[in-house]
């Protein structure tokens, strides 16, 4: 057996033994939160379109979440052109290429397109 291994079971023995013992009169542990926000953006028929939806999978509720659709300018700048609650779209204006993104976080989705 490794040493860590056998550590990692004594300490988990004795908590369990001292949880045993002290936790006779404590609170239940609270659940960590089982939610996550899901993001999509995409480009069909001339529009930009974005949808974000919270769903919890201990309910299995699905809740619609608030959405930007954001493009990048000439400068590198994101300015938000539509906004939603569970959707957004943007009618293109011309077809140069041009990005969009649903926000600024690292689980954004981004999209490139014939869509000035």
């Amino acid at each position: 057996m490794h040493v860590r291994q056998a550590v990692g079971r004594g300490l988990g023995v004795l908590a369990l033994a001292a949880g045993t013992l002290v936790g006779v009169g404590a609170a239940p542990a609270v659940a960590a939160p089982d939610c996550i926000v899901i993001k999509d953006i995409y480009f069909y028929s001339g529009a930009v379109y974005a949808e974000a939806d919270r769903y919890c999978y201990s309910t299995g509720e699905d809740t619609p979440w608030p959405v930007d659709i954001q493009r990048q300018d000439a400068a590198g700048t994101w300015v938000t052109v539509a906004s939603g609650l569970g959707s957004a779209s943007y009618t293109c204006v011309g077809t140069t290429t041009k990005t969009y993104r649903t926000g600024p976080l690292v689980k954004d989705r981004s999209v490139t397109a014939a869509c000035g």
